[in-house]
């Protein structure tokens, strides 16, 4: 039984845009062959092979060039072989291929995230298990389609909506559990993009704490300190001639630099809205 049994009707499809992609077996072999003490979950359940089969309207990443080099990619497979290549599932995921700015909890899930980019939405379910099929699927990457709220809160129509690499502390048990998916498959979340800019207490997606523990120009005495009582201290220093208006120009695009990346993770406008776990309808756009 195809993984859209389990689905109810998606939204009409307006001015829809496909690609050709392939799953990512190198990338899914290499996860299953690391060791414990290399994968950011360590509840992950290795001898489930169905968490890198993708399903019918997954969101699907890729690999960022970069990272190739950590599981030895070929440049080419061969003939039929396609540059796109993505998977749906962050388990077993390698945290070794990152040189950790912190051990902030925030900067760690922002330092995962910055492996992979968002690709596009599935159309069409591809089984790992079939090694025997031409492993190529089609993605959507615009128009209006139908996905799953894989984050913790909940979406309303009109928001900006972004991914973002799961909380694995708070994957277990799992919350969010969506029909017809295993159990033990950990899957991106979507969040409204404007939670990046959020000020709450522990909140996962905080990009300014983010900023606060990753950024290499605030020093350990400030790093509890606003941002802009930061950057105005930058300032007031560029006056008294103890710093250079070169380092505040370092600063400021810095700054924009992790703005911008966080700003590329929108994926599109929600349509409908949905609680964690729920159905939604997305109008995918071009930021990504």
């Amino acid at each position: 039984m195809s993984f859209s049994a389990y689905q109810s009707a998606p939204v009409t499809q307006q001015a829809v845009v496909s690609v050709n992609a392939q799953i990512d077996r190198l990338f899914a072999n290499h996860r299953k062959n690391l060791d414990t003490n290399s994968i950011c979950d360590k509840t992950s359940s290795k001898g489930d092979d169905h968490v890198y089969t993708i399903q019918q309207r997954e969101l699907c990443f890729r690999v960022n060039s970069q990272y190739d080099k950590f599981m030895s990619r070929p440049a080419s497979n061969g003939m039929n072989d396609l540059s796109l290549k993505v998977f749906s599932s962050v388990n077993n995921f390698p945290c070794n291929w990152i040189n950790m700015v912190s051990q902030n909890a925030t900067a760690k899930l922002h330092d995962y995230g910055s492996v992979f980019s968002f690709a596009g939405v599935a159309q069409q379910p591809l089984d790992y298990f079939d090694k025997n099929s031409k492993d190529t699927l089609a993605l959507q990457v615009g128009g209006s389609c139908t996905i799953y709220n894989t984050g913790t809160q909940t979406i309303r129509p009109g928001q900006m909506i972004a991914w973002a690499f799961p909380n694995l502390d708070d994957h277990r048990p799992n919350k969010r559990q969506i029909s017809g998916e295993p159990l033990a498959k950990i899957l991106v979340a979507t969040i409204p993009a404007d939670t990046f800019l959020s000020t709450d207490d522990g909140n996962v997606y905080n990009f300014v704490e983010y900023l606060m523990h990753a950024h290499a120009h605030v020093d350990e005495t400030s790093a509890k300190t606003p941002e802009a009582k930061i950057l105005a201290d930058r300032l007031a220093k560029v006056k008294d001639k103890s710093t250079s208006s070169k380092d505040v120009a370092s600063y400021l695009q810095c700054v924009l630099t992790m703005f911008a990346e966080n700003n590329s993770r929108v994926i599109g406008m929600a349509l409908s809205g949905a609680t964690p776990g729920q159905q939604f309808d997305i109008m995918l756009n071009t930021h990504h």
